[in-house]
């Protein structure tokens, strides 16, 4: 019995034996595989940080280029407004000046020489002899004299009135040609000269004919061109201040996290 006993002893023993052997490579292999994802964690959470930081990164310089870009598009459109209000005041130039015309009459037929030393006298005399306008009237015309042009004389003669009464007098008679108002205009086409009742009929003439103009203004001095980029620059430019700033980033960021999970 002594001796079974201390067999069945040994056999425990070395069960146990076995058991702890069993029991330590078990836990070494368990450490192993802790520390291996121990090291995957650790080079993923490094791998995030880098691309966070990254993210961060490419999100200031977006913060500065977007700064470059409005403060870019504040002077653009400044320089703009300027443009269009130097427009204007070109269309105010170009309507004092067609006002000014508006008492211009072009006297045509007189042969080259005929009006002598003095146009001006001249016209007079003419007009009162067509008009038959008494000899006391002050026909108070301001300047008279050739068109500066090219064409094959006899050329036209312009008068300029200080008063409308006269013009009235020569549209009343027919017989005197009076020139174009403002709005008319005259294109010297190679198949010959033509008269436009607008602007913008010439200008879609113009644009048929495949040549680059610049389209004409409406009626209160701003053309289609100018309003469309009005329409584009209204936008304001968005808060620069620091809380902005921060707020934009971090949206931003979370925006990241979202999708990263």
């Amino acid at each position: 019995e002594s001796t079974g006993t201390n067999m069945d002893s040994e056999g425990i023993l070395k069960a146990i034996d076995d058991l702890k052997t069993a029991l330590k490579g078990d836990n070494a292999k368990l450490q192993q595989n802790i520390d291996h994802l121990g090291h995957e964690i650790n080079g993923k959470l490094d791998n995030v940080a880098t691309e966070v930081q990254g993210l961060a990164e490419r999100v200031d310089e977006a913060e500065a280029r977007v700064h470059q870009v409005e403060t870019w598009a504040k002077e653009a459109t400044e320089a703009l407004c300027f443009c269009i209000e130097q427009r204007k005041t070109q269309l105010k130039v170009l309507d004092f000046e067609s006002r000014s015309r508006r008492n211009n009459v072009r006297v045509f037929g007189v042969p080259e020489g005929q009006e002598g030393n003095s146009t001006t006298q001249y016209i007079e005399t003419l007009l009162r002899s067509q008009l038959q306008l008494p000899e006391d009237l002050d026909l108070k015309i301001q300047r008279a004299h050739r068109t500066l042009t090219s064409k094959p004389p006899p050329r036209a003669i312009i008068v300029n009135f200080l008063k409308e009464k006269i013009l009235r007098e020569v549209w009343k008679k027919g017989k005197i040609q009076v020139g174009s108002s403002f709005t008319n205009i005259r294109i010297h086409w190679e198949s010959g000269t033509r008269t436009y009742s607008s602007a913008r009929e010439a200008y879609n003439e113009l644009k048929r004919r495949g040549i680059q103009v610049e389209e004409p203004a409406t009626a209160d001095g701003v053309s289609r061109a100018e309003w469309r980029l009005r329409e584009l620059l209204g936008w304001q430019p968005v808060d620069n201040s620091g809380a902005a700033v921060a707020l934009r980033a971090k949206n931003k960021l979370q925006d990241f996290q979202r999708s990263m999970i």
